[in-house]
């Protein structure tokens, strides 16, 4: 369950990410689980380079 969103605002916004299929959505968040439910490629910003780690070293570094 995401916490961040409120009652019917979670539902509605599943309903338009399950609708974007074969697109391309940017989602900023700081909350590693909610990345984590919605999201299929997960980048991380750090010291102004975008990149990847694997789900492994993610689960070390944000879920705390």
């Amino acid at each position: 369950m995401i916490r961040s969103f409120p009652g019917r605002m979670e539902e509605d916004f599943r309903h338009h990410i399950l609708q974007a299929e074969g697109k391309t959505i940017l989602l900023t968040s700081h909350n590693f689980e909610n990345l984590e439910a919605l999201c299929q490629d997960i980048y991380v910003l750090e010291d102004g380079r975008l990149g990847t780690l694997p789900r492994e070293e993610m689960h070390k570094r944000f879920r705390g």
